[in-house]
Formats: structure tokens, C-alpha cells, sequence
């Protein structure tokens, strides 16, 4: 059985891999990581990832960057994440893509609303 209760971060790491390989998922397919809706090209952040009560199979739960979403991260009364209002959207994995120059644009606003300065 894993327990993360000694704080090893590696156990934690070695968990997320092997719940990865059970849903068949990619590495880099983690909450926080930045990605593209296809075909839409809605952005966003990954929030949920995992099964869901609405529907059978594995879900990704998508905070987007703009209001056109169908809800506010949860479904029937379930909470799977959090957003505002039609920001959130559930889609099967298999139609995000990594958005490299969204993360990066989110760092860089992050620094700036937490005071830093970047290239200053």
C-alpha cells in the first residue's frame, strides 16, 4: 500500500507514474499543465483528471482562459475542481495537447501579479 505520510515526495512521484500508466495517460498529462482543447483550440489548465460519476472512462477537467466553458467544475452536484461559472469543461484526454507557450505566458503573468519583474 503507498502512503505519503513519511513526506517523501518519491513515493508521491511513483504514485502519479503508476495511476499515469494505469489510465494510459502521457507523462507531461499532470494538473497544473497548461494544454490545447482539439479541434476547438480552446486554452486552459488541467484540473481534474480521473473518473467521474457523469460518465464512464477517464476525464480531464479543463479551467479555460476565457468564459466558454459549460460549468464551474462540477457535474450533478459533484465537485471535481474548481473555476468560475463556464470556465470549466470535461474532455477525454485524448483531445488535449501540451501548450508549451501557455505555460510559459502564465508563469510570466503570475511573476508580474506577484510583484517580480521579468528581463527588468
Amino acid at each position: 500500500m503507498q502512503s505519503s505520510s513519511n513526506g517523501s515526495g518519491d513515493e508521491d512521484d511513483e504514485f502519479k507514474k503508476i495511476n499515469h500508466l494505469k489510465m494510459n495517460l502521457p507523462e507531461w498529462m499532470q494538473i497544473g499543465e497548461s494544454v490545447r482543447v482539439c479541434p476547438d483550440s480552446k486554452l486552459g489548465t488541467i484540473g481534474y483528471i480521473g473518473e467521474t460519476e457523469f460518465a464512464t472512462g477517464i476525464w480531464a477537467g479543463i479551467i479555460l482562459d476565457s468564459p466558454t466553458g459549460k460549468n464551474d467544475g462540477s457535474v450533478n452536484g459533484v465537485s471535481y475542481f474548481q473555476c468560475r461559472p463556464k470556465f470549466g469543461i470535461f474532455v477525454k484526454p485524448e483531445k488535449l495537447r501540451l501548450d508549451p507557450k501557455g505555460k510559459q505566458m502564465r508563469a510570466i503573468l503570475n511573476d508580474k501579479m506577484n510583484g517580480g519583474r521579468h528581463g527588468a
